[in-house]
């Protein structure tokens, strides 16, 4: 049995994009973090997820030979993840990859979805709270005063992903037909000629429709177009700032929907954090738009900076799981050194 001295915690953030991971010991300092690819239990599947959680944790041994001795607990949280049957099956499959000596018998492991451990990092572990996360996809989670909790949205492209990258992209896409229809110029139609290369202009729509297609089974195709419709805002065009209106909208829709399934009071005080590359990154563009349409609630939404990133809210479940208590001294050193790393990640 580890001692709790000894004990380390290997904890992920795991989305559709890429991978963050983290190895902390029993006092909050984090020994190792690193970043692979996508671990999205629908996107990736569980083989491809696992795979990359497996990559991971070898590459932390690496800097680290005696961190399988001193392992005691796991935790992560993973796109795709918010069904209890698709987190039973995933723990099987990890458990056959970690093999001893890189994982023994009973070890604790804490599967989850990623609005979770964005929910526990933004916000702590306890307390009301809301995190909107908007990144390749996007997803909400509420927690009330009583622990229970709330999620709207997360089904994944096509189904939603409402005011995500990939949303935003599509949009764009629609938006630069409309005004090419129109025989109009929009910002958007350039976007869409240099970001699918495209030539000139879209004359020949078979090749846009080529790329569509593409993108329908390729959807980053879409949300990589996001990071230009938001220079395009900035500059002023008028159909890119109607996009970023429209997926603040989106997300308070979120909101509101989290809200009213916990029969919340509209009166009450509720801190709110975006977490994900494209919230955070509009986050002063998107305020007004999602305390509008989070409707009756929005007037109760204090927007909060996040405490840790979503790799700090599942080092947090380790630990819980574990039996390791940071304390105060603990907690500020694990938080500060994951902003750190975080930065140097991004």
């Amino acid at each position: 049995m580890t001692e709790t001295a000894d004990a380390v915690i290997f904890a992920l953030d795991a989305g559709a994009t890429n991978t963050r991971a983290i190895v902390a010991d029993a006092t909050g300092l984090v020994l190792w973090q690193g970043k692979g690819g996508n671990a999205s239990l629908t996107r990736a599947s569980m083989k491809g997820a696992t795979e990359v959680v497996a990559s991971l944790w070898h590459e932390a041994c690496v800097n680290g030979d005696d961190l399988p001795e001193r392992l005691s607990a796991i935790a992560g949280g993973f796109a795709g993840g918010r069904s209890v049957p698709i987190q039973m099956a995933f723990a099987g499959q990890l458990v056959k990859v970690f093999s001893p000596p890189l994982y023994r018998e009973n070890l604790p492991l804490t599967l989850t979805h990623d609005a979770h451990i964005a929910l526990t990092g933004a916000i702590g572990e306890e307390g009301p709270g809301c995190v909107i996360i908007s990144g390749t996809g996007s997803i909400c989670m509420l927690r009330n005063d009583e622990g229970s909790t709330a999620l709207a949205g997360g089904w994944g492209w096509p189904l939603g992903d409402e005011g995500s990258a990939t949303w935003v992209g599509w949009m764009a896409v629609r938006r630069a037909l409309e005004a090419w229809e129109e025989g109009r110029a929009s910002a958007l139609t350039g976007l869409v000629i240099e970001r699918w290369n495209l030539g000139d202009e879209i004359s020949d729509t078979h090749d846009l429709m080529r790329e569509a297609v593409k993108a329908s089974h390729d959807p980053y195709m879409y949300a990589r177009l996001a990071s230009g419709v938001y220079e395009y805002a900035l500059d002023g065009d008028p159909d890119a700032r109607a996009l970023i209106t429209q997926a603040g909208r989106a997300m308070g829709t979120l909101v509101l929907r989290c809200c009213e399934n916990l029969n919340m009071p509209p009166d009450s005080d509720l801190p709110i954090s975006f977490m994900g590359s494209l919230a955070m990154a509009w986050a002063s563009n998107i305020e007004e738009h999602v305390r509008d349409s989070a409707g009756r609630f929005g007037e109760s939404l204090t927007f909060v900076t996040p405490r840790m990133p979503a790799e700090g809210g599942a080092a947090l479940l380790a630990f819980e799981a574990a039996g390791i208590t940071l304390g105060d001294a603990g907690r500020e050193r694990l938080t500060a050194q994951i902003m750190d790393l975080a930065t140097e990640l991004s």
